[in-house]
């Protein structure tokens, strides 16, 4: 009975939420967008400015200098000094960060609503007149080198996963990591940042996403004000790079001073922003097979390789539709104390098989799709993740529309969707491979690994 009350409640609070929340958009004449949705639940707004550029634009020899420019966009103007804009959110009881990706670079502040114009005038000031002096720069520089040795070279799971990301990725824009290749960094210079900066940051380039307690009409008002008299500039246009064949799986293997092994495999799959409109499904497909293996406790992974045999410490399936370019569908496991990496392997690929052998059950869908539409439809309460979500969709040339079209999507998918995804794209030309073998001569450092963004 409490089983059924709860279903009953969570289909209701899923149901409800099901209506989209109301987008307000508006572009001005030199290419600004500006994205605002009301929700007046608290007296703050989170606002959030994206740019189009991230490191999948960069070239061969200035690897990472995106997530450099991030930094170095908190070092001052001529009107606010270093310290300064960091110094007025503050004031204001406010936060702020900001994150580089491979397809954008975005800046965020959660303040008191009514202080929403302190951040579009800060904003507005840097994205034209950044003037770091060379000191910042280098005390920055400092600093980044330090995060690459933290994130990368003093992790044995981040530093797998960067040699796992360029074998999968040989001629995609995402084969050079974010963070940047090691020699590339040590080589910046101011002008390296600054030449980056004048080339990418520019109305036209950028997009302004406003989540709290505000009225559009207002927003609108100030971004007239702040941002409507910045020139657009001619951006660079990129050659499209398309991504080689392989003629069998490629296969990476690290040996570092580590706590545990870990092994981590991907097919190179379509996202999105790569497939027709009548094709899209096929990316709400792979995504469900993802949350099929991992959704939860619940998942196929936990259930038969943690619980059932024993056979991993811990496992997850993960899919991003948003992106700009060709995209990964990845499976990953720490295998369980005295298995080896072959039977975790045999494992993981079974389950992969299975997909492609098996419909999924009608019950076995309709529960993973309550649980994904329920973590989606939550996520919405927090003003960040609703930005996060309408921010990514844009960035990766889709559209805040299909970010809203989430859920509808997910409901519409059907088990042979599920087994057809399954059955075209999990091949072995499109499969790389990656383990982390403990090298136990040296001792282990401790960290944590995440795929995600750079903040």
């Amino acid at each position: 009975m409490l089983r059924f009350l709860w279903y009953l409640l969570l289909t209701s609070v899923v149901s409800q939420a099901l209506a989209a929340p109301e987008v307000h958009e508006l572009q001005l004449k030199n290419g600004f967008k500006v994205l605002v949705v009301e929700n007046h639940q608290s007296p703050v707004v989170y606002t959030s400015i994206w740019y189009r550029v991230g490191s999948s634009d960069e070239p061969n020899g200035l690897t990472g200098i995106s997530h450099m420019l991030e930094h170095m966009m908190f070092k001052g103007t001529k009107k606010f000094p270093d310290g300064v804009f960091k110094q007025r959110i503050a004031e204001l009881g406010g936060q702020q960060n900001a994150m580089t990706s491979d397809d954008f670079t975005a800046y965020y502040q959660l303040l008191p609503a009514d202080d929403l114009s302190t951040a579009m005038r800060l904003e507005a000031d840097r994205m034209q007149y950044l003037a770091p002096t060379e000191s910042g720069f280098e005390k920055e520089h400092a600093v980044v080198m330090e995060e690459r040795h933290m994130r990368v070279d003093d992790n044995p799971q981040g530093l797998t996963w960067l040699h796992f990301n360029a074998a999968a990725f040989l001629n995609s824009p995402y084969h050079q990591p974010t963070i940047g290749w090691l020699p590339d960094i040590q080589q910046y210079t101011l002008h390296d940042v600054m030449d980056w900066y004048h080339h990418w940051y520019a109305p036209n380039n950028a997009e302004m996403i406003v989540i709290g307690d505000v009225k559009p009409s207002e927003v609108f008002k100030q971004a007239h004000q702040y941002f409507a008299s910045i020139p657009q500039k001619t951006l660079p246009v990129a050659k499209h790079k398309t991504e080689v064949s392989s003629y069998g799986v490629r296969q990476v293997s690290v040996k570092r001073p580590a706590q545990l092994p870990w092994i981590v495999m991907g097919y190179n799959v379509p996202t999105l922003a790569q497939l027709s409109k009548n094709d899209q499904w096929q990316a709400y497909a792979l995504y469900l097979a993802a949350a099929l293996l991992s959704e939860d406790n619940s998942g196929r992974l936990a259930q038969h390789l943690v619980r059932h045999s024993s056979l991993v410490a811990d496992a997850s399936a993960w899919y991003s539709l948003t992106n700009r370019h060709q995209s990964l569908w990845v499976i990953e496991a720490t295998p369980a104390k005295g298995k080896t990496m072959t039977a975790v392997q045999k494992g993981l690929l079974n389950e992969v098989h299975s997909l492609q052998s098996e419909l999924v059950s009608s019950s076995e869908l309709a529960r993973i799709k309550q649980q994904v539409i329920a973590a989606n439809t939550f996520s919405k309460n927090s003003l960040e993740d609703e930005a996060m979500m309408l921010g990514d969709a844009e960035m990766s040339g889709v559209s805040w529309q299909e970010a809203l079209a989430f859920n509808q999507r997910i409901e519409s998918v059907t088990s042979a969707q599920i087994q057809q995804v399954a059955q075209r794209y999990f091949q072995t030309s499109q499969l790389t491979i990656a383990t982390l073998q403990p090298d136990h001569s040296s001792e282990a450092p401790k960290s944590s690994f995440n795929a995600g963004g750079l903040s």
